[in-house]
């Protein structure tokens, strides 16, 4: 028996919207979320320590009481924790107690405090550093260097010629070793915030000062009126350095660019979108795969929209759901990306426990038919 149904357009019209919706659901949901069941710590750190693991600080469910404030709440105590994405097998590393994680090239540094009995004085602390496997205690230092967790002091030497252009009044940012130091201008006109910098030159390291690289003028025209500059952040796949126009004002103009890629010749590129209106849709991860957009959620009442997307010209693509945290971190080929995330629906924004996920955005160099993105 055949049964005619006639429909009116508006009806037709969703029907074939939700056809297509869920047909883009499915491609999305093939992305795998790869779950490690650890808890991410509090001030959570996460490093990839080579492209297939990640190194973490993690909650380790033990707590301590602050001997000199016997009514204060007892201070949860975190865990350095490894997860292997190929087995998918995780460990724990050392003691509970653990801040300030750096790891970075093969070398790890971090503070652990000093618990007995279930207590834990407020300034009780020692400091270890070293080749990982092989840290030892050191003395306290001011400032460790994010790309090789090594003070500041000892990461390299700096050239005479730089001592002396510093006590001249000129600025120097460090890059990785490798690369030396990014030389910056101080831009002639005051805005909101006064005296912008931009970079203008890249010295290699064992170079004189005549050698550097210079960077290309692409910046002090967006600068002033709203607009200043991030610190570069190395990106490792690129072996570039994303340099963010940032923009402080109420509502960032149109047609402005996101940033740029600097390279360690000083080359400068554009960062482009697959679909320029993603641009500030959400905080951007750079994968070989893509630009991912991750969306947050501080309300319960747009759970729905939180999560990764990937930027595809139609629009941002979901792949992840989720309370995800606001910043992701790439494995060094590109490919895996290592986040928190909370997934309970109905919890008081505010009071999320994170769990690591990672997913892999790169199937498709490895032979899957998963999921298929457009080229980077």
């Amino acid at each position: 028996m055949l049964t005619t149904i006639v429909l009116e357009r508006s009806s037709m019209r969703r029907i074939l919207f939700k056809i297509v919706s869920l047909l883009i659901s499915a491609t999305v949901c093939a992305t795998e979320v790869i779950e490690t069941g650890a808890v991410l710590g509090e001030y959570s750190v996460i490093r990839w320590m080579d492209n297939q693991r990640v190194i973490f600080l993690a909650a380790s469910g033990q707590t301590c009481d602050r001997k000199d404030k016997p009514d204060s709440y007892k201070q949860p105590l975190n865990r350095i924790a490894i997860f292997d994405t190929r087995t998918r097998q995780l460990n724990w590393y050392g003691d509970v107690g653990i801040n300030g994680l750096c790891y970075a090239d093969g070398n790890i540094a971090y503070a652990r405090r000093l618990v007995s009995d279930g207590l834990c004085p407020k300034d009780d602390w020692i400091y270890l550093r070293g080749r990982f496997g092989e840290e030892k205690e050191q003395q306290p230092t001011t400032s460790v260097n994010a790309y090789s967790c090594l003070p500041e002091a000892e990461k390299n030497t700096a050239p005479s010629w730089l001592e002396s252009a510093r006590k001249s009044g000129r600025v120097f940012r460090a890059l990785k070793p490798e690369h030396g130091w990014l030389e910056m201008a101080i831009h002639p006109r005051y805005g909101i915030r006064a005296n912008p910098t931009f970079p203008i030159t890249v010295h290699p390291p064992g170079l004189p000062d005549s050698k550097g690289y210079p960077v290309s003028d692409v910046f002090q025209k967006h600068l002033g009126d709203g607009f200043s500059l991030w610190s570069p952040e190395y990106v490792p796949f690129k072996d570039a350095y994303f340099i963010l126009l940032d923009y402080y004002q109420s509502s960032r103009p149109p047609g402005s660019p996101l940033g740029w890629w600097l390279y360690p010749d000083g080359r400068v590129e554009e960062v482009t979108f697959s679909n320029p209106a993603n641009q500030t849709w959400g905080n951007l991860v750079f994968t070989r795969a893509g630009n991912l957009l991750i969306r947050m959620s501080f309300t319960k009442s747009n759970f729905h929209e939180a999560g990764i997307y990937l930027d595809d010209v139609k629009g941002p693509l979901k792949l992840v759901s989720g309370r995800v945290q606001d910043k992701a971190f790439v494995s060094p080929d590109g490919c895996k990306v290592a986040f928190g995330n909370d997934t309970r629906r109905d919890i008081v924004p505010g009071t999320e426990r994170h769990k690591l996920q990672v997913i892999d955005v790169c199937p498709e160099l490895k032979g899957s038919a998963s999921i298929s993105f457009p080229s980077p």
